[in-house]
């Protein structure tokens, strides 16, 4: 689903008729109902009774038209944010969700990771809307990249249609037949496999029909998506940036310090941050899990202990390339090192526990209240996660 879908959802019930909506619109009728025919398979619902002499709305899509429309108005007003004359008329949601991505990251690299493509398309994509508009939304620095002055109010647009759409979205679930024995869940992307295997088995354990759909974000988008309800739930580190969401913890863990077998800490018993200085010390990209991780970061910092080398990815296998390659200090999981540790075969790692108190980890299921209270299947779940294995 897209803005065209959903332009053409308005138009027709405003107009109803596909032939009259088709002209408003500047397409065809053919196009037109193609349109219509793709929104109502992805939400297997009809949207409209086709009578001889007009169409009418049927109650599923009438309980859309009023979060569609808000949506439409606020597409608009970011598609006029340009200086030339019909502002970005190509642009669509994509575009919109790849700039609240690189504000996030301040990087290309780690938005695409988080878009699942590359930078390179990425960077296209951006520069053709830049483009449409007539001004640059970012500035591009060697490591991160900056909103400019009108940027930033572009941004913060986009942010208000993002916030629009999910909640079309959250409404379009609610009002279509999509049973109430489904889950929507989603995961952060750096949550260790461990936890997120013995999730997934209690999922499919549960035995709900038709089953349970996955989504990979940040944590912060996870808390986002969970908040306007397009997540019934989601696995991440815990404490989430949404506070007015409902958690437990499932899974708690310490961060190790991993080294080679041949590195001057293999020796230790344990190590402190202050152990660390002069060490080239690999991090995992904090705005993977920013209320997590940024903790960490600042008591290292404090220590004394330089960040060498800020990774794009919260990618364990890549920490460990680096340990192995130049000889590095990371912080895992241990379960994660011993997960991987194969990839290696010519070199050995060691695991040495760090003693700091901001290194303990949390990991938990996420979920809104009222979510709760509608589906059964969703307390199920979280009942079975709390209990200890």
């Amino acid at each position: 689903m897209d803005v065209n879908h959903i332009r053409a959802l308005v138009t027709v019930a405003e107009e109803e008729s596909f032939g009259k909506a088709a002209k408003r619109l500047g397409l065809s009728p053919s196009r037109v109902t193609r349109l219509i025919h793709e929104l109502e398979r992805e939400f297997r619902t009809s949207a409209f009774v086709r009578n001889p002499h007009r169409v009418v709305v049927t109650d599923a899509a009438r309980s859309l038209l009023p979060p569609a429309e808000v949506f439409v108005a606020e597409f608009q007003r970011l598609a006029e944010m340009g200086r030339r004359d019909g502002g970005a008329g190509a642009m669509d949601m994509r575009d919109v969700e790849a700039v609240i991505t690189i504000a996030e990251e301040q990087n290309f690299a780690r938005a695409a990771e988080r878009l699942f493509i590359t930078a390179s398309p990425l960077s296209r994509r951006i520069h053709d809307l830049e483009s449409e508009l007539g001004y640059p939304i970012f500035e591009r620095g060697p490591r991160t990249v900056t909103p400019t002055a009108e940027g930033r109010a572009f941004i913060t647009q986009a942010v208000v249609v993002q916030e629009a759409f999910h909640r079309l979205r959250a409404q379009a679930t609610a009002a279509t037949d999509i049973p109430e024995t489904s889950l929507l869940v989603g995961a952060s992307l750096n949550v260790p496999a461990v936890v997120l295997d013995r999730m997934f088995e209690l999922l499919d354990a549960m035995g709900s029909t038709p089953g349970w759909n996955l989504s990979l974000a940040s944590s912060r988008e996870l808390s986002r998506r969970v908040d306007v309800g397009s997540l019934d739930v989601c696995i991440a580190h815990v404490p989430l940036p949404d506070a007015s969401l409902a958690t437990a913890t499932v899974f708690e863990y310490d961060l190790v310090v991993a080294v080679r077998d041949d590195d001057p800490l293999a020796g230790l018993a344990s190590v402190t941050f202050p152990d660390l200085r002069g060490r080239e010390v690999v991090f995992p990209a904090v705005q993977s899990a920013v209320e997590v991780l940024s903790p960490i970061r600042a008591e290292m910092e404090a220590a004394g202990v330089r960040v060498a080398r800020d990774l794009e990815t919260a990618d364990p296998i890549l920490s460990l390339g680096h340990v192995a390659r130049i000889g590095s200090v990371t912080m895992l999981s241990e379960p994660v090192v011993d997960s991987i540790r194969h990839l290696y075969r010519d070199v050995r790692f060691v695991c040495i526990p760090l003693h700091e108190s901001v290194t303990r980890l949390r990991v938990g299921v996420a979920w809104r209240p009222a979510t709760l209270e509608r589906k059964p299947v969703l307390r199920a779940f979280i009942d079975a996660a709390r209990r200890p294995r």
